[in-house]
């Protein structure tokens, strides 16, 4: 028979093992997603900067830090699936109202933010090609590929009042999804100067897409009045009140 100090070290033997395996899974996980963090962090943060020009004095610019943050979390905590665009339409409609009813309570702005950043996450993902019918081989191809984009302050369009946020999520996607093919091209063959025609348009309408979605939010739950005494622009036009068409693109410029 095997003593106390025999069972406790061959109990050792065993767990140590797991523990080592399980810990290389999750951190091969996270690290298989890492780029998910580069482009949504990123993407977040040049609407933030573009964001925090714009508000004066008035607003307490702190909780705009937490945006690049918050953003993440749909990819920590996944309730619904990220290429199902049925579901992700929902879910932006659904949080960007929420952050609307919070606005029109005055409630904390760190619970305001939350959601816009959740919602955020989502307008974002949709403007990636992989996101609207992909094929799952080479999905995480593409994934470590598109990491980064490309932005200057003219790329902006100015805030573009959202009338649906269902259509909003659904015309993203059909503005995505036509960028499929030259996404194949890419995994197949990266070239830096490739990389950047095909990039360059979907970060700029993801940007844009990200502020006229907080814009939106912030007019609709604020109210015209408290919405201008922060500074912030006045809509120049109303997208996604119907079914948008966009023309098919046979090669990027």
């Amino acid at each position: 028979m095997k003593n106390n100090s025999t069972l406790r070290t061959d109990r050792f033997s065993t767990i140590i093992p797991s523990l080592v395996c399980v810990s290389l899974i999750l951190l091969l996980s996270r690290n298989a997603l890492s780029w998910v963090d580069a482009a949504h962090e990123s993407m977040t943060e040049t609407a933030v900067s573009l964001l925090s020009r714009m508000l004066n004095d008035k607003f307490d610019k702190k909780y705009l830090a937490k945006l690049p943050v918050n953003v993440l979390e749909p990819d920590e905590d996944r309730v619904i699936g990220h290429t199902d665009v049925s579901q992700c339409a929902s879910m932006i409609s659904t949080l960007a109202n929420q952050a609307e009813r919070l606005l029109h309570k005055n409630e904390d702005w760190s619970k305001i933010m939350f959601l816009m950043a959740k919602a955020t996450h989502y307008i974002e993902d949709l403007n990636s090609p992989v996101h609207c019918g992909w094929d799952d081989d080479t999905h995480e191809d593409f994934e470590n590929t598109a990491i980064f984009g490309y932005w200057t302050d003219g790329d902006y369009d100015g805030f573009q009042y959202i009338k649906d946020y269902r259509l909003f999520a659904e015309n993203t996607c059909r503005f995505s999804r036509r960028y499929q093919k030259f996404a194949y091209k890419l995994i197949e063959e990266y070239d830096q100067e490739y990389y950047k025609k095909f990039i360059t348009p979907i970060w700029k309408h993801a940007v844009n897409d990200i502020l006229d979605l907080w814009f939106t939010v912030l007019w609709n739950g604020l109210g015209e009045r408290d919405y201008k005494t922060y500074g912030l622009p006045e809509p120049k036009g109303i997208r996604d009140n119907k079914k948008v068409r966009f023309e098919k693109i046979r090669d990027l410029e």
